[in-house]
């Protein structure tokens, strides 16, 4: 039975696979095409569209990346990057209907985040904080 579904896996695979470099081409030209449609384009836009948009490029770019590995015949690792790839999709997809506080919400969260373990670190120990204070004020 595993035999069976394996072969059934690879035999609905073979049309994909013998038309990889159709669909690369054709992925392209949709990439160029969405990219002409925004180019050069003067918009009023809101926080919220501005982020939508650079998730919007993180996807082109990572799709990019996905077609390039997979024509060097490094599938694993391209499909390592399509986590990174549906992370965007679903990231840009919250922020789209959110509202703004969300979207504030998610635009802070980095910094958020580096105040939580710069105040964990300093719960251990309160000399590594003061070392890393003293080095940004270098910097």
């Amino acid at each position: 039975m595993t035999n069976n579904l394996a072969s059934m896996n690879q035999h609905q695979l073979q049309p994909l696979r013998a038309n990889l470099g159709h669909q690369l081409t054709a992925s392209r030209k949709l990439i160029d095409f969405a990219y002409s449609l925004v180019s050069g384009v003067d918009v009023e836009a809101k926080r919220k569209d501005l982020i939508f948009l650079a998730l919007a490029d993180k996807c082109f770019v990572s799709t990019s990346a996905i077609q390039v590995l997979c024509e060097k015949g490094f599938v694993d690792d391209g499909l390592a990057l399509v986590r990174v790839l549906i992370e965007a999709v679903i990231n840009a997809g919250y922020i789209l209907e959110s509202g703004d506080q969300a979207v504030d919400d998610f635009a802070e969260y980095p910094q958020f985040l580096a105040w939580e373990s710069f105040m964990g670190i300093r719960a251990v120990d309160p000399v590594l904080t003061q070392v890393h204070r003293t080095l940004r004020r270098r910097s």
